[in-house]
């Protein structure tokens, strides 16, 4: 343990302070609460709020929590929060900057800008962590006149992050994002964002194909949002009907595109094989994975999606659409990769998993063998190196 090291992590998901301590929804936390391994001081600035929330990460004692007020949306994040969030930030540096060594910015939002602008006037180093596409976050969902404001949003987002990345030594969620800024980034390391712990990784034999009699249970994680395109997994579901086989399809989690796919569902006449489960806190997500047959991953757009090393773990054969960094997740013939919005090429693909059982055992053999090298111990391996690399003075980890 590195006892003179003191680090300030600013963290954009909201803490909930109940008589017992704290939690949150963001899973990401559990990646912070490795710091305490290699650091003596973290602190977590987060914004706090009292009362029970829908947080179901148990944040633990790992940190000193600095209070930041809750806002709205940080990508949406309204001008008269804007003061607020500057007045806590500031006073946070204010209260800690001395003891700090440097502080970690896991996010290029408009948050995320507040805090960066007010460590270059407090002096104190900057690693910034960039784990996923400016552009679909902001434009998501927006339609007409709302897209063309969006648009010139995001114009400005990717001169205010591009300023960062220049002047910060940059961690980047998988190598797409790394390649992406390298050449702006004079300290740059590219690693894969990873919760998963080595009991959460099954043996292949716990996984059971489904009888003849028996449907393919397809399972979709994540947030309802069009560039999402689960459209494109109930368009598949559809034609898979001409098929011998049956398929069910499990949607968990939600989001604003939530009542457009259900009233799709209804005009495809798919909805009985269809089921919205809505939001499932972190704890009971690998349930979701080991009532499944198949993960579906179809976005239009991916960083490196955590869910991809969760269904890894459980032994849950992957069809994910080839972008961002899901082609090297999926190395080594582990899943099966298509173009995103070929919903032709996703049907021949859940369908031979559906119909070749030895296929199927194969992928979720090595979907375990690979699970294993995105364990939350790796992960923090390659943190240790970049800060290593990046500010030597800050000794050997």
């Amino acid at each position: 343990m590195v006892e003179s090291l003191h680090l300030g992590i600013f963290n954009a998901n909201t803490l909930y302070r109940e008589d017992s301590g704290y939690t949150t929804d963001g899973s990401v936390v559990k990646l912070y609460q490795r710091w305490e391994t290699y650091f003596e001081n973290v602190d977590l600035c987060s914004p706090v709020v009292t009362g029970k929330g829908s947080g179901s990460v148990d944040v633990g004692s790992a940190f000193h929590i600095v209070s930041l007020t809750q806002w709205r949306n940080p990508w949406t994040l309204r001008t008269l929060e804007l003061p607020i969030l500057l007045r806590d930030i500031w006073r946070a540096f204010d209260d800690r900057h001395q003891e700090w060594d440097f502080v970690l910015i896991p996010t290029t939002n408009i948050f995320g800008q507040a805090v960066y602008a007010v460590a270059s006037v407090f002096d104190v180093p900057v690693v910034v962590y960039l784990r996923g596409n400016v552009t679909n976050e902001v434009l998501g969902g927006h339609e007409g006149v709302a897209r063309v404001v969006a648009t010139l949003w995001i114009q400005y987002l990717d001169y205010a992050v591009n300023h960062i990345v220049r002047d910060s030594a940059v961690l980047t969620a998988g190598d797409e994002l790394k390649r992406e800024y390298e050449a702006l980034a004079g300290r740059i390391e590219s690693i894969v964002p990873s919760l998963v712990n080595r009991d959460d990784i099954v043996t292949p034999d716990t996984r059971i194909y489904p009888d003849n009699d028996d449907p393919i249970r397809l399972l979709y994680l994540g947030r309802l949002i069009e560039y999402k395109r689960v459209q494109d997994v109930l368009a598949a579901m559809a034609k898979l009907r001409s098929r011998p086989r049956a398929y069910e399809l499990e949607i968990v989690g939600d989001g604003p595109y939530r009542e457009a796919l259900e009233r799709t569902a209804d005009d495809l006449g798919i909805a009985e094989d269809v089921t919205f489960t809505g939001y499932v806190s972190h704890e009971n997500v690998y349930d979701a994975y080991d009532r499944a047959d198949i993960f579906v991953l179809p976005s239009s757009s991916e960083g490196s999606p955590k869910t991809v090393p969760e269904a890894l773990a459980r032994g849950c054969p992957i069809v994910a659409s080839a972008v961002g960094n899901l082609p090297s997740l999926l190395a080594n013939e582990t899943g099966i990769t298509y173009n995103p919005g070929d919903v032709d090429a996703l049907v021949d693909a859940l369908d031979r998993l559906g119909t070749d059982e030895e296929y199927w055992k194969t992928l979720v053999r090595r979907s375990v063998a690979r699970a294993s090298q995105f364990r939350a111990e790796t992960h923090v391996q390659a943190i240790e190196h970049v800060l290593s690399d990046t500010y030597p003075e800050l000794g050997d980890f």
